[in-house]
């Protein structure tokens, strides 16, 4: 670096020449052989205290500004982060939910339909028993009724047989003692004399009258008990008091 002195002549100096008021530092680097800047600018001198310390505040300020905005930034990313998180979450979290509701209707259109199908599987067995119930059921009606009827069959012949034999049309027709004799009785007076219980039973079932008197006024169970010697006629007695129509 050298110093020039600005001769008296310079026609901008309107004031004596000072030698150490009037000295000029000039830069030689930048300097050509005519005096000029080589890079053609002109010579820059430095700036002011006032204006370096604006610049570097305002530098300052910029940087604070700059970090305050990476700040917001950053916070405004997290707070997003956060929320994207939150949302995340509450989605799974209603999948979840929305999955444990599917599967638990799942298991109760399960559970109704194997209890529907226990229902109907009980509904048909209950139905089959009754079935069979009835079936059977029909069964021994239709056995008792053929036994009732083969019963009454047998009771028929042997009440025709009975009234057959003796010539009898009816079970309560009279009939007469002899040719020339007054006296008459009755089918069960018959069967009494004949101590014949089956028969007397047979008559009742028949329809026969045990109220009938025969011609010596007495009526069935009135003649077994006067002919009763030694227990002799006590099934004829029980079988005239026992049932008398069928």
């Amino acid at each position: 670096m050298s110093f020039l002195l600005c001769s008296s002549a310079c026609s901008n100096c309107s004031r004596a020449p000072d030698k150490q008021a009037d000295t000029v530092m000039v830069n030689p680097g930048l300097a050509g052989a005519n005096g000029k800047p080589v890079d053609g600018k002109e010579d820059q001198l430095p700036a002011p205290p006032a204006l370096q310390l604006a610049a570097s505040e305002a530098q300052h300020l910029a940087e604070a500004e700059r970090q305050l905005e990476q700040r917001r930034r950053a916070s405004e990313e997290a707070t997003e982060a956060i929320r994207w998180e939150e949302e995340r979450r509450a989605r799974e979290e209603e999948e979840r939910r929305l999955h444990e509701e599917r599967r638990r209707a799942e298991l109760e259109v399960e559970r109704a339909r194997h209890e529907a199908v226990r229902r109907e599987a009980e509904a048909r067995a209950e139905e089959a028993a009754r079935l069979e119930e009835q079936k059977h059921l029909a069964e021994r009606c239709r056995q008792e009724e053929e036994s009732r009827c083969a019963e009454e069959a047998r009771k028929g012949e042997e009440l025709r047989t009975f009234l057959g034999a003796r010539r009898l049309k009816g079970v309560n027709d009279r009939k007469k003692g002899g040719l020339f004799s007054g006296g008459y009785s009755y089918p069960l007076h018959l069967a009494v004399r004949a101590k014949n219980a089956a028969a007397i039973e047979i008559l009742l079932w028949g329809g026969a009258d045990p109220g009938l008197l025969d011609s010596k006024g007495l009526s069935p169970i009135s003649l077994a008990q006067m002919v009763n010697k030694k227990d002799s006629h006590t099934p004829v007695i029980a079988a005239l008091q026992g049932p008398r129509r069928r």
